[in-house]
């Protein structure tokens, strides 16, 4: 099978099953919202953005450092389980000795017992990283989609179960530590890689170093996608942050699940082009197209529905949502197509070139965020 048949092959069994999660997830979210409170999710994101923050740097650019690379040894695999190990076992540690003073910046006590229930999550990344490279490096998607099915549905059931149950912010932290357990858990069972952990790192230098740029630019993407979050909830009280996190939540459910769906099929695509010695800028513009002709619509479309879909989904206490929501699609069809360009950086072997993009993006539009929290409340 070609390469341009196996992405199609992947994208198809991708977006059939990304649908069917998100179909149930949407029906989950939206009774959910009517039973819990505002300050609920505001509580939530604001452990929730520490927790990404902390999973960006656990190991997802070792994983892309072992697609990319043209070959690699068992010895080498061993050690990347090694750092992965080593990294998330400091997180731990990192998390629990942070959250009292996480709390105190947030001014939120109740979020330190949502820090240690989420660093559930640093156990997964080392468990389910080397399988999920095995797995895209193969381009075996099918199974992939399958997997992220099957975990998206049966925390999704948790979380509304616990919410009917009255659980409140504690079905979201359950439901979410449930996804992670699941997730990983299946990832072995399909492919499973019996190896120990190598602390040695002298002949995996190569595979670090690419990880490493890789970890950066996922630090210089989060802190741009995060910083309005973070300055929220340090401005703003719960309500006021629940409010805007739904919003954004709202607004970014087809950037969420269309870019993230296109990249993780091009990048171990384009590595493959790359190692052949192959042109990558054909298939770069034809992904970067189909991805600027599908949002601009479903953007725009869902900015100019927002005051009639808001309080019809999510009931006449979010009525503050509308203008938010209203707001925020109308950029992020630029946002989509300014991600596409990592996975051909990084596939080309220039993952600079990616990290300095971010970087001046993040220069520029945090200090206008900044004001616009301080003074447009």
């Amino acid at each position: 099978m070609s390469i341009t048949a196996r992405v199609i092959h992947s994208l198809k069994w991708m977006t059939f099953t990304k649908f069917l999660a998100q179909l149930l997830r949407w029906a989950v979210t939206f009774i959910v919202i009517r039973i819990l409170m505002p300050e609920d999710y505001g509580i939530f994101a604001m452990a929730d953005v520490v927790m990404y923050f902390f999973a960006l740097l656990s190991g997802a650019g070792l994983a892309s450092a072992l697609i990319q690379v043209r070959d690699f040894s068992k010895l080498q695999m061993r050690q990347v389980l090694g750092m992965l190990v080593t990294i998330n076992f400091f997180f731990t540690l990192t998390v629990f000795l942070l959250a009292p003073h996480i709390a105190d910046f947030y001014q939120e006590e109740r979020v330190i017992p949502v820090l240690y229930a989420l660093t559930i999550g640093f156990l997964t990344v080392t468990i389910e990283t080397l399988p999920t490279a095995m797995l895209e490096r193969e381009m075996r998607f099918k199974a992939l989609s399958l997997v992220e099915l099957a975990a998206a549905t049966i925390s999704a059931l948790v979380t509304l179960t616990l919410a009917l149950a009255g659980f409140g912010l504690w079905s979201l932290v359950i439901g979410s530590v449930s996804e992670l357990l699941l997730r990983a858990g299946l990832k072995c069972a399909v492919h499973p890689v019996m190896i120990l952990p190598h602390f040695g790192f002298r002949n995996s230098i190569h595979l670090f170093t690419f990880g490493g740029i890789k970890t950066l630019t996922f630090l210089a993407w989060f802190a741009l996608v995060s910083v309005d979050t973070v300055i929220g909830g340090r401005l703003w009280d719960a309500q006021t942050l629940g409010i805007y996190a739904v919003a954004l939540q709202l607004s970014y459910i087809p950037l969420n699940k269309l870019v993230p769906l296109v990249k993780q099929v091009a990048f171990p695509a384009y590595s493959r082009i790359n190692q052949a010695d192959d042109d990558i800028s054909p298939y770069v513009m034809k992904a970067n197209s189909l991805i600027l002709i599908t949002s601009f619509p479903l953007f725009f479309g869902f900015a100019a529905t927002a005051p009639s879909l808001v309080p019809l989904l999510l009931g006449e206490k979010w009525l503050e949502v509308v203008l938010p929501a209203s707001l925020i699609p109308l950029v992020l069809p630029l946002r989509a197509s300014q991600e596409l360009l990592d996975p051909a950086f990084e596939a080309s072997g220039r993952p600079q070139d990616a990290l300095i993009n971010w970087l001046i993006v993040f220069a520029i539009l945090a200090p206008m965020l900044y004001v616009g929290a301080l003074y447009g409340e």
